[in-house]
């Protein structure tokens, strides 16, 4: 389960309590992945994997709850995810975008767009490079960009990483990967598994016949009461006529809300 302390291994000896210990850090965290290591005869330690820093935008709504207002953001963050309800710069021409997409420069940068803005997003001028543009219903934007931003720190029940994804499915013509999202509240309610089933295969009549990225978000109690065998009944249940498509699966049991993410790509990508 996420948030269970791993087993220390063989010899391990934390630095305060041996003699021996030569490494250390002011604070111990308690979060970030990593790896053991042997140092010193009898003298093992973690070594930690960085946590990817992320810049959340949004734009025409307020930030949603899981994304904390801040006097002061990296200038140079690992991704920058633009939650994007309004673009009143697609209605000028020639195009100016908003200074706020300038202020800072991501190595990464994923949008999440109202539907009817997807079109004028994707055509040149209309965002700074991308890697990936995905539109869904306004409602369910917010747990889209959270699923993403969980995607990225790892913070996950099935180990997945979101930037070899993307990279398999990249657009063919350089620009951003496309893709469409559906939002469910809830985890495994009676009809869920046909009603995403059927949105599916309405995004593949609409060009988004691709990969497919199924996200479990889970919060609470819901999270605590939810199984590895209640998800994988779930997800062979979304799938059953999917076979033939490449599909990643995950969850997180440590979201802000219960939710099933359901992203499909643009079958116009490059496949490696």
């Amino acid at each position: 389960m996420i948030g269970a302390r791993e087993a220390e291994p063989a010899g391990f000896v934390r630095g305060r309590a041996s003699p021996l210990a030569s490494v250390g850090m002011f604070e111990r965290p308690e979060w970030g992945g990593g790896f053991y290591a042997a140092f010193a005869p009898g003298e093992v330690v973690r070594v930690r994997c960085p946590i990817p820093s992320i810049v959340v935008q949004s734009l025409g709504r307020p930030l949603p709850p899981f994304a904390s207002a801040t006097l002061f953001v990296a200038h140079e963050p690992d991704w920058e995810i633009d939650m994007i309800f309004a673009a009143p710069w697609l209605e000028i021409f020639p195009i100016h975008l908003p200074p706020r997409l300038a202020h800072v420069r991501p190595r990464r940068r994923l949008v999440a767009c109202a539907l009817p803005l997807a079109d004028g997003l994707t055509r040149p001028g209309g965002l700074p490079a991308a890697d990936l543009v995905v539109a869904g219903e306004e409602a369910g934007l917010a747990a889209l960009v959270e699923a993403l931003a969980i995607l990225i720190t790892g913070n996950l029940l099935i180990g997945l990483d979101l930037g070899p994804v993307i990279a398999h499915v990249g657009s063919a013509g350089g620009g951003p990967a496309r893709a469409r999202a559906c939002v469910r509240p809830g985890f495994g309610a009676p009809g869920a598994g046909a009603t995403l089933r059927d949105w599916i295969a309405r995004a593949a009549q609409e060009g988004f016949a691709g990969g497919l990225l199924l996200v479990q978000l889970a919060h609470g109690d819901e999270a605590r009461q939810l199984r590895l065998s209640a998800l994988d009944a779930f997800w062979q249940a979304v799938l059953a006529d999917e076979v033939d498509r490449p599909t990643w699966l995950t969850a997180s049991l440590e979201a802000s809300v219960t939710a099933t993410v359901v992203v499909a790509f643009a079958d116009g990508s490059r496949m490696r």
